[in-house]
Parts: structure tokens; sequence; C-alpha cells
């Protein structure tokens, strides 16, 4: 049986990713936390374990906790942490400071409320008491929001794109990086829909958004 086929689709909503990185921007200390397997911290019900039978060469086990591939895993553990925290998404959890002497403060009362919950966090993957880091695939700090220097700098790698796989690939960083694109909606259409005139339409179109985003980059 294939219980992705199986079951109807759980349509759960998801947080809006832009308010919450807007959200985050001007505050002067941060703390990330990491899930520890957070999936695996939701227990199936006993009657549904052995529906997650898998087979391996020492014989038949199931699941006994949510396992990823599953394709209402996602809308179940945002549904659980939305009990505990009402800003988060999925398993990307900030706590942000104003002001360093709230700091404390802010982390404890986080920290309770995921030893209450009973969820786990990995020590190993958070970062704490930093003014600077990597939040839903953007950069926040005090200054504010930025992009993401991994993306910026493979843009400004990148050639005038070819073929329209590379225009979607294209595309999809001009997506991610619309924040910092001057008119970023127009440079999106112009690649989709003229990719037949390549290469002089896409050149020019590589040329403008490569400028705005040129002092953005890091060294």
């Amino acid at each position: 049986m294939n219980l992705n086929k199986t079951y109807p689709k759980d349509y759960y909503q998801l947080p809006c990713l832009g308010r919450l990185v807007d959200g985050n921007a001007g505050h002067e200390v941060f703390d990330f936390l990491d899930a520890s397997r957070g999936y695996h911290q939701i227990l199936l019900e006993k009657e549904d374990q052995e529906k997650m039978t898998f087979i391996t060469e020492y014989g038949l086990y199931y699941w006994k906790v949510m396992s990823f591939g599953l394709k209402n895993a996602e809308a179940t553990y945002q549904r659980m942490v939305n009990t505990i925290f009402s800003e988060i998404y999925v398993d990307d959890m900030l706590v942000k400071s104003k002001r360093s002497c709230e700091r404390l403060a802010n982390l404890e009362e986080t920290l309770q409320r995921l030893e209450r919950s009973q969820l786990r966090i990995n020590p190993d993957k958070c970062f704490f008491g930093v003014t600077l880091g990597k939040f839903l695939g953007f950069m926040i700090s005090e200054r504010g929001i930025e992009p993401n220097p991994d993306k910026v700098e493979a843009i400004m790698q990148m050639k005038a794109p070819k073929s329209y796989k590379e225009v979607q690939g294209l595309v999809g960083y001009l997506v991610a990086l619309n924040k910092f694109i001057s008119r970023s909606r127009d440079q999106n259409l112009t690649f989709s829909e003229s990719w037949g005139k390549l290469p002089r339409t896409s050149l020019y179109g590589m040329r403008s958004v490569k400028k705005p985003l040129k002092n953005r980059r890091t060294t």
C-alpha cells in the first residue's frame, strides 16, 4: 500500500516566508536553534506503526515515529510547532532580541517552552548570541536583511543563459533575490518570455541583473 497515494493531502498553511524574514530585521542579537531530527520527535499512533513497515536484509521493521518522505510530514510538523511558537517555519527556530540585555530572558523563555513540549534541539547545529546569521535563505542582522552571499556569487559567476533550462535556473535565483533587484518581476518575465531570442536579450538582461548585486558581494 502506498501511503502517500492513499491518504488525503493535509493543506495546513505554512507561514509566509517574507513576513517571517522581514520581522527579524533590526534586532541586535540572535540565537539560531536547530531541532534534533525534528520529524522523528513526533510519535506515530500504535495502530499506525505497522503501516510504516520496511524491508531490510535482517527482516521487517517499522517506524514508531514520523519519518521523512511522508507527504503530510511537513504540515504535521508545522502544526505541532505552532502550538509552541507563534513565529516559526517548520524546524527553523530563531530567538531574536532587540537589545543584548534582553537576550538571556528571551532565550530562557524559548528553552522552557521547548522543555515543556519535550522538543529536543541539536546543540552542535545551534548558534548562540550572534549578530549576523542565515535565516530562510537570507542574511539577517541589526542592519536589516541582506541577500544570501552564496546565491549572489552564483549569479555573478553565471554567463548569459543559452537554453530554456538555464533560463529556468536563473529565474529560480532571481525569485530568491527579488527583494534586492530593481523591478525583479519584470526581469523574471523578460527571461521567461524571450528565451527564444537568445543570446542578445539574455546578455542585456544578465547585465541589468548583476549591476545591483555587485555591491552586495562579500569578500
